[in-house]
């Protein structure tokens, strides 16, 4: 199916027209052959839930929809695969479904499955950047009941260090309705490179705190 008259930025590239296939993707472009590896450079941009081989038997059907988040004015693009039958396994079932959201945000969602999605590729790539979550099993395989939020604003790479320094204790209070309650801890100290924050850990608020 093409969708067409969308318009959905993704690392700095807009999406106006959106081929969906039967094989568990959503593209820019229309796709032929076999899932591939998103890391390699020849694989082309795609949404990836669940790019396989899956034909539609009397009980599949794909879906697709345009809806607001929930109590705000932003939308996103749905596309549910429902019920496939994977090529290979006679009777087999897969309920899976992509979301796009005009942030940039893409949530990859899982529902019933009744075979083993191991030969599967599992992730996105735009503008060249790939996000791979799997590829043939490797390094992890999607399963029923799991959820792929991808944050696709800025670099997947980048990372700020944080430098240890001195523990310094800390109190917090909890304000009841006749007292406050302290509670002191020491924080842990971390050494380099213990901890790396990256686009789905925003950065602490500088303007608010703690007082202790």
């Amino acid at each position: 199916a093409v969708i067409e008259g969308l318009e959905w930025d993704a690392r700095g590239r807009r999406y106006e027209t959106l081929y969906v296939g039967v094989n568990g993707f959503v593209a820019p472009t229309a796709l032929t052959g076999a899932n591939a590896d998103l890391t390699q450079a020849s694989a082309p941009d795609v949404f990836a839930p669940l790019w396989g081989d899956f034909q539609l038997n009397a009980s599949s059907r794909v879906v697709t929809a345009v809806r607001n988040r929930p109590g705000t004015n932003e939308q996103l693009f749905v596309v549910q695969w429902d019920s496939m039958e994977r090529v290979g396994e006679p009777g087999s079932s897969y309920t899976f479904e992509a979301q796009l959201y005009e942030s940039g945000q893409v949530l990859f969602v899982y529902g019933p499955f009744s075979g083993a999605a191991s030969g599967v590729t599992v992730g996105l790539k735009l503008n060249g950047t790939a996000l791979q979550y799997s590829y043939a099993g490797q390094p992890s395989v999607a399963a029923p009941d799991l959820e792929l939020d991808f944050f696709t604003i800025g670099s997947a790479e980048s990372q700020v260090p944080l430098m240890p320094t001195d523990a310094t204790p800390v109190t917090f209070y909890a304000r009841t309705a006749s007292e406050l309650l302290p509670a002191r801890v020491l924080p842990r100290v971390f050494g380099p490179g213990d901890v790396d924050v990256t686009e789905a850990m925003p950065l602490p608020d500088g303007s608010t705190g703690s007082s202790g």
